[in-house]
Formats: C-alpha cells, structure tokens, sequence
C-alpha cells in the first residue's frame, strides 16, 4: 500500500501544473480500500483556483472528478465543488454524484448487536447544494438544499433482520434546510489551528419532492490545537438527530471512513446519533506522517434514551504521506479496532478495519 501512495504522490506531481494566481490542476490515479468496499481503483483529478486574483481572503476555490469501481462490483464517480467568491463573502458548495453499491443491513436499536445482516444493491443518484453568506470574520449563514433518489436493485433478506423501516423500497429524499456556520481554521482543507461548528437544520415531505416526511437536525463541532510544530490534537463532537418517517438510508449511524472508524459503515442505526472522534496528527518530515485516532458514540431511538450501556467505541493509528503539499493533502492508510465493553459483536466486526483513502477524516 505504501509503494502505491508513493508512486500515486509521484504521479500526481508529475501532473500538477502551476498557473498564475495559484492555480493549479492535479490528476492521478487511485487505489483504496475499506470494509465496505474492499479493494478499489480509479481515478481522482482536482483544479484549484482564485475566483478573483485580487481576493487574497477566499481559500482556493476547488472543483473534483472522481470515479472508481471497487472488488465489491461497486462503482461510483462523483463531482463535489467548493467556490468562493468576494473576500469568501459567497460560498457554494456541494456535490454531484451517482454511486451504485452494494451494503449490509444489520437493522437498528439493540435487536442488531447478533451481526445478521441483509444485503442491499442500489444505485442513487444525488444532489447537494449550500449558499453560505458572511455575515462577520467567521461566522456564515445560507439554505441548503439535498436530494437523493435511492433505488433498491436487488434484496438477500435474512430472516433475524427487522426490514419493517421506512425506505426499503427505494425512495427519494428532497428538502431545504438552513445552515449556521462558525469557522476560525487556518486552513480548510488540512487544518492545525481554530474552530469548526456547523449547525444546521432539514426537512423532507411531499411538498418538497420527498418520498418520507422527516426533519433532521446536526452539530459538527471541530477543535484543532498543534502542539509545538509537528503535533496537532483535533477533536470532532458530531450530533445527528432525526424525527418522523425516517427512510432507512437516512438513518444516522456508526462507521465510515470519517466517522467512527472500525466498524462497517451503518453497522448501528437508529434515528439519534452522538459520536466524538479524537486524533493526534504528528508530521515525521515534510511528506510523512503518523496518526493516533478514537472514537466513542452513542445511539437511540429517542433523544432522552441514550444509554451508556449501549455505547460503540473503536480504537486505531495509520500513516499518512502528503502527495500534494501545496494544497496540504493526505494519502492515509488507517488501522481501527471496535473497543467494546460487552459481548455485543461478534465476528467479522471484532477484526480489524482498514481503510486507505485520500485526505483527513475530519
């Protein structure tokens, strides 16, 4: 894996090319891996630009295409952008993907700790959409909007699953929503200074497209503090809470490679989620790295019945090898291990989870 994240730095700096005002252009090909997805390949290509030459406030405003197919017979090609505009007084950013992929369901509440699982095939085309307005230094405000059309290919039931949830037949989620943002980072794309707190609210019915009528309400709070020069401690305490006729492809959950790793992405599910995630980042020289990450969360059905008894925790370290040190961005290769109080999962999640993927998990 590392000689691929070599020769993937070494391609991609071939590649780049440098422009006035500093633009700049990366392509490269890729190869990852997750629990989810298994081994992966394709390719990711990346245009980094001034919207105004002048503007020596905005960040760089970015544009990705990326497509790849995975040993799971999984594919995916996504295009997410990030534009900033007049001293970063206007923001959009979002996402346009189609994903077809293959995941296990392993139901929700307490009834899914066994580890029976059904498998699910679809394809869902999205959309998403923000406008951030500056209101002061940091602070930004603007509607969103995200849409989602899932469509269920194929089913393999297994008869210890509850497939009595919304969504199981596919569905499409559409709605506005208003986001609340604070941002001090130094820098958006890989941070080791300030704060991030995103608070934002959404909500789906018939009026808006939406197959389900539901609303959702999420914090995502980061803290990011270097310690000397090569050392930085970041935090993230993430909240998503869900309310109504929640498809199950909606429900917050546990595991991915940003949040909770070291368990299958969805492997807990329910309509409220609190997770903190925590890492320490230490640079070993200018292109090398090491990480120490946990995370711990928590699920319920209600707002009122977390339960420490039921928590999910996970333990990990990985490395990280810098391919593009111009616009600070990672190539990572991740260890997790679930950290369990009780006997509450049994094998494959007790194994080990790896993930290689590109930039930080949060």
């Amino acid at each position: 894996m590392f000689f691929c994240a070599m020769l993937l730095g070494s391609i991609a700096q071939k590649n780049a090319t440098k422009g006035k005002d500093h633009n700049r252009f990366v392509a490269y090909p890729v190869g990852y891996y997750s629990p989810e997805t298994r081994s992966g390949v394709g390719f990711a290509s990346t245009l980094n630009f001034r919207t105004n030459s002048r503007d020596s406030i905005s960040p760089s405003s970015q544009i990705s295409l990326g497509a790849g197919i995975t040993q799971n017979n999984q594919a995916a090609i996504s295009l997410p952008f990030a534009l900033y505009f007049n001293n970063r007084r206007h923001t959009i950013n979002g996402e346009v993907t189609y994903n077809r992929f293959s995941y296990e369901f392993y139901g929700t509440g307490s009834g899914n700790f066994r580890g029976d699982f059904s498998m699910y095939e679809a394809e869902f085309p999205l959309f998403r959409i923000n406008y951030l307005y500056r209101l002061s230094e940091n602070w930004f405000v603007g509607p969103r909007w995200w849409y989602e059309d899932y469509r269920i290919l194929s089913v393999e039931k297994s008869s210890a699953v509850n497939t009595d949830v919304s969504g199981m037949e596919g569905g499409i989620t559409s709605g506005p929503g208003f986001v609340c943002l604070f941002d001090s980072r130094d820098n958006i794309y890989y941070s080791s200074d300030g704060n991030y707190l995103e608070l934002s609210w959404q909500t789906q019915s018939a009026l808006t497209g939406s197959s389900f009528y539901y609303d959702r309400i999420r914090f995502d709070y980061r803290n990011f503090y270097a310690i000397g020069e090569k050392t930085i401690f970041a935090s993230n305490l993430f909240g998503d809470f869900t309310n109504g006729n929640v498809p199950f492809s909606q429900l917050p959950g546990m595991g991915s490679s940003k949040r909770a790793r070291g368990y299958y992405q969805g492997r807990f599910r329910d309509k409220n989620l609190l997770l903190y995630q925590g890492e320490i980042r230490r640079k070993i020289d200018l292109r090398w790295g090491m990480t120490a990450f946990w995370n711990y969360g928590l699920l319920s059905d209600r707002v009122g019945n977390f339960n420490f008894k039921n928590d999910h925790a996970a333990v990990g370290f990985g490395f990280r090898y810098s391919f593009d040190q111009h616009n600070k961005t990672n190539l990572r290769l991740d260890l997790a291990w679930p950290f369990l109080s009780g006997d509450y999962v049994y094998q494959p999640d007790k194994a080990m989870k790896i993930y290689f993927t590109v930039n930080e998990a949060f």
